[in-house]
């Protein structure tokens, strides 16, 4: 408790020190200011009404920055209609101009093009037709952004018909197995978050978490595999960012509802207010999913005497998802913003499973037995958060303050039929508890070089308590066993403080260099007799050097950080999984994090039009890593578990290609990598490849086309590997209703009826091979329907410079 109390001090104390320095950072803005020459004016121009060419005066233009999406500046035409900028640039901008009674304007300024002589910007009156012209500036699919690969989800055709785990498979970088594994660069240790915010909705299963976000809601997915020193540590291989869509203003909201031929559903429904002071926005989740599994195994062991085992089992899963989401935020000012949120999801997944094996001891005495196991998981959690947004004195002068609280529960039941051998059942309760709080302050040293720090504090407290009884033949009832062995108290404090540099050297170069300091604290107690402590502290530099050729638009950036991958409960958890027999499972409540290094080189080319290329070699070394371990007793039945026995390498690159014009656009994506998985008893080492590609068309009359393919080579790892499997889908989508609304057809894999995935694993006293069937083709039927006065909101928080429907006007320089 002395360190959380010591931390919030140290919180709040930063945040009072910072607000006080008023006086000195004003002296430095004036220094500033006076260098730049208040006579300097950078362009000027005059506003007039589109076919009287009357002056339009009091106009509102909002200077905003292409780079980094801030607003730098507000200007109003005086009563002559004319205007002034004498804000020195840096970046090119887009110029938003508005007045009541007429169509709002967006014109995008190259900073390069800027001439002496004046702008003539004519507005059209409110009256007009919707065929006038109008001059808009589209992102395209994917861009890459200070280090980070945005996929914009606003700028393809269909993909309202998905849910984000679905979505993601289309994200450069990334890969999603069918069973929801989300991976970057074919590691499962990366770390989600949605919109900036890391959850324990999302830590204790991402999966889950993703099927309850609808692509619709969906604006952008953020892809950093080299995170500075600003993020948090967690995530061996980098970060998945998916913001939603909370930058509409007005009155708007929306129904999406979709459905599957093998019974998947999907209903998402919500809305929003919003105007130049306050925005609220909420919306509602209901996720339904089924699926039947048939799955073999076949295994022989060796050591006193050689052991045959068969076994085959079906599945049938019912999954029922749950989710509901409130933000608010409330601007004092447009330096001053104060927002806050409430998300609660409930998920609830049932399995049904019959259990059939043979076994047989140096080939004599089959033994046949049967189970049916009926496993129900409920995981219902909820997730708080408050975030102050301050803009001091200055260009990216600002100070943001931020407090999350989350909880959730993970109940993982299983009863087996009593009739059957084997007979017990056992209740296993878990929860997790989060409360995080940080600051982060960033200031302009000079006109080159930015500064950043913050700290951050991180407790979590988790609780594993199980029940377990067996049936007993000679009372014929089920008696309890000792609970003491499967319970678990973990507490966990994360301090964190850390500094970088953003410089611009000139010429093109850029560097930012950062330092994190994160102290793990660790106090465990297992089955109430054995305790625990272990505090862990790492030093994590990151170093990013960029290359941009302005007139080309290439850049090339060199990388290099490191990172840390804590275990989850699901990996510390010590309950025993004796659903299936001859298949124990059980936690580690003694793993420690894992730590990578990574060198990165990426190159991003913009120069021909329409088109994106990128390509980044990377090479990463992990020690101390975490991997499922298997062995085989002397009665034949598995026992898997989690050990830091593992070191593993990796050496591959990523290349990613993009085409798109109004009518079309293509994406081929290829991640391939040769990783080498070591330890003091295994070892394995392959060549790991996804490639992908997409494709989208539109079409006259409201109608477009869009085309996905995936395919996965086999993976690798330390005692085996698992074969490859692909994936494909075809949609089709008609706007109607004044394009407000829609209607698709997709065929989620069109070449296969079921998914087939067999995986080898080998050990030193045996080898076994097991194959999974699941369906995967389905039909599915999505209708989305919108509806209010939605348009895209020039907020700062994370808006992108898009289209506005209601846009129009013309700006002209004169000669």
């Amino acid at each position: 408790m002395s360190i959380r109390r010591i931390s919030f001090v140290l919180f709040f104390s930063l945040t009072s020190v910072l607000l006080s320095k008023g006086g000195s950072i004003k002296k430095v803005e004036n220094v500033i200011s006076q260098r730049i020459g208040l006579d300097s004016i950078i362009f000027y121009g005059k506003i007039l009404e589109q076919t009287t060419e009357k002056v339009i005066p009091s106009a509102t233009i909002q200077v905003i920055s292409i780079n980094d999406r801030e607003i730098i500046d507000r200007l109003s035409s005086d009563q002559e209609g004319r205007f002034q900028m004498r804000k020195v640039l840096r970046d090119s901008i887009l110029l938003k101009i508005s007045h009541v009674g007429y169509d709002s304007l967006d014109f995008f300024l190259k900073t390069s093009s800027i001439s002496k002589e004046p702008l003539i910007i004519k507005l059209f009156q409110k009256s007009r037709t919707i065929d006038e012209v109008s001059i808009v500036l589209k992102a395209p699919i994917v861009e890459e952004k200070d280090g980070k690969l945005i996929y914009n989800v606003d700028e393809t055709n269909n993909s309202d018909s998905f849910a984000a785990d679905e979505l993601l498979r289309k994200v450069p970088y990334v890969s999603v197995d069918f069973n929801g594994e989300v991976k970057l660069r074919g590691s499962s240790s990366v770390k989600v978050f949605i919109n900036d915010k890391p959850s324990t909705l999302i830590a204790g299963s991402v999966s889950d978490a993703l099927k309850l976000v609808p692509a619709s809601m969906i604006k952008r997915v953020e892809v950093i595999t080299n995170p500075g020193a600003k993020y948090d540590a967690e995530g061996t291989v980098g970060i998945i960012n998916i913001i939603t869509k909370r930058d509409l203003k007005g009155i708007n909201a929306f129904v999406n509802v979709s459905a599957g031929s093998i019974g998947n559903a999907n209903i998402a429904a919500g809305g929003g207010i919003s105007n130049t002071k306050f925005s609220s926005n909420v919306s509602l989740t209901s996720n339904y999913y089924r699926n039947k599994i048939h799955s073999e195994l076949e295994r022989n062991s060796y050591g006193d005497q050689t052991q045959y085992l068969f076994q085959e089992s079906d599945i049938r899963a019912i999954g029922r998802s749950y989710g509901a989401n409130l933000s608010s935020s409330y601007n004092f000012s447009h330096k001053n913003i104060l927002s806050a949120g409430i998300q609660v999801n409930d998920v609830n997944n049932d399995r049904d499973e019959d259990i059939s094996f043979w076994s047989s001891v140096k080939g004599v005495g089959a033994d046949e037995n049967s189970r049916s196991i009926d496993n129900k998981i409920k995981k219902p959690g909820y997730s708080l958060h408050l975030d102050h947004n301050l803009k001091l004195k200055g260009d990216n002068h600002t100070l943001i303050s931020s407090i999350i609280l989350s909880s959730s529960d993970d109940n993982n039941h299983y009863f087996l039929n009593r009739d059957r051998a084997y007979d017990d059942r056992s209740f296993n309760l878990q929860k997790r508890k989060e409360l995080s709080a940080q600051i982060d302050y960033s200031k302009p040293l000079s006109k080159r070089i930015n500064l950043e720090f913050g700290m951050k504090y991180i407790g979590r407290a988790f609780n594993s308590s199980s029940l377990m009884s067996a049936f007993d033949n000679a009372s014929q009832s089920f008696e309890l066993m000792d609970s003491s062995l499967n319970e678990m108290d973990y507490d966990q404090q994360i301090i964190s403080v850390y500094n970088s540099y953003n410089v611009s050297l000139g010429k093109g170069f850029r560097s930012n260099t950062g330092l994190r300091y994160e102290r793990t604290i660790n106090d465990g107690r297992v089955d109430r007799l054995h305790s625990f402590e272990n505090d862990f502290r790492n030093l994590l530099p990151s170093l990013s050097f960029v290359k941009s050729f302005g007139k080309t638009k290439q850049s090339i950036r060199l990388s290099y950080n490191q990172r840390l991958q804590r275990p989850g409960i699901t990996f510390l958890n010590p309950f025993i999984n004796r659903a299936d027999v001859n298949n124990v499972r059980y936690g580690n409540p003694n793993l420690k994090p894992e730590k990578s290094h990574q060198i990165e080189v990426a190159y991003s080319n913009f120069s021909v039009n329409k088109l994106f290329f990128t390509l980044s070699p990377f090479f990463t070394i992990v020690n101390n890593s975490i991997q499922e371990k298997r062995d085989v007793g002397s009665d034949g039945s598995t026992s898997v578990t989690f050990q830091n026995i593992g070191k593993s390498k990796s050496l591959g690159g990523n290349i990613y290609f993009s085409y798109q014009d109004s009518k079309f656009s293509i994406a081929p994506n290829l991640n391939i990598f040769y990783r080498k998985l070591s330890s003091d008893a295994y070892s394995n080492k392959g060549l790991t490849m996804n490639a992908s590609i997409f494709a989208s068309a539109k079409f006259s009359k409201g109608f477009s086309l869009e085309l996905y393919s995936n395919y996965n080579t086999r993976e690798i790892n330390l005692q085996g590997y698992s074969d490859a499997l692909s994936y494909s889908m075809i949609g089709v989508k008609k706007n109607i209703i004044n394009k407000s609304s829609s209607i698709s057809l997709s065929m989620l894999e069109p070449f296969h009826k079921n998914v087939k995935l067999h995986t080898e694993v080998s050990g030193h006293n045996f080898n076994q091979n097991s194959t999974i069937v699941a369906r995967i083709r389905q039909l599915r039927l999505s209708f989305r329907y919108q509806f209010g006065k939605i348009k895209k909101s020039t907020k700062q928080d994370d808006s992108d410079v898009i289209e506005d429907k209601n846009a129009g006007g013309t700006a002209i320089p004169v000669n």
